[in-house]
């Protein structure tokens, strides 16, 4: 009898660290839901900012920092990218700002859409925001670099 009950025990005991493993996978892999990648450009400096760092959109958690990038076709560029759920469309209004979180110093990047332009950013759409303010959003591949400026030609004798 006393052998049933320490094969019973072990045997609960067993099942509920299977059950503990199981929800700690699931917790540690985080979320399945489907996410957009976009590239945030600045000429401005990201102080604080580091990967993982939270991406709220309009006050709300929404996403996360996932690389901090010089730009290599122009290194007075930074690119930030960002993973935000497909759920939170981003549209070509929209615009990032860097925020400090409480007394710790810590960054996050604040998105805020003033509904200027209602069109959504699509993959297909590189330069949705060249030439826009600093900490402006866009995805998808980076535009060509502006062309190199050429010096004045002297007049010929």
């Amino acid at each position: 009898m006393e052998s049933r009950a320490h094969a019973l025990m072990a045997g609960a005991f067993m099942l509920i660290l299977a059950l503990g493993a199981f929800f700690a996978y699931r917790w540690l892999r985080g979320s399945s839901e489907p996410v957009s990648e976009y590239v945030l450009v600045t000429r401005g400096h990201v102080s604080g900012l580091n990967p993982q760092a939270q991406v709220r959109y309009r006050g709300i958690r929404v996403g996360k920092v996932s690389s901090i990038d010089l730009n290599p076709k122009d290194p007075g560029e930074l690119e930030v990218r960002i993973q935000v759920p497909v759920r939170y469309p981003l549209t070509r209004g929209t615009r990032a700002k860097l925020n400090m979180q409480g007394i710790t110093g810590l960054a996050y990047v604040m998105l805020e859409d003033d509904q200027s332009d209602p069109r959504p950013l699509l993959a297909d759409d590189p330069g949705a925001a060249a030439g826009g303010p600093p900490g402006s959003c866009r995805r998808g591949a980076l535009p060509p670099p502006p062309p190199a400026r050429q010096p004045p030609s002297s007049p010929a004798p």
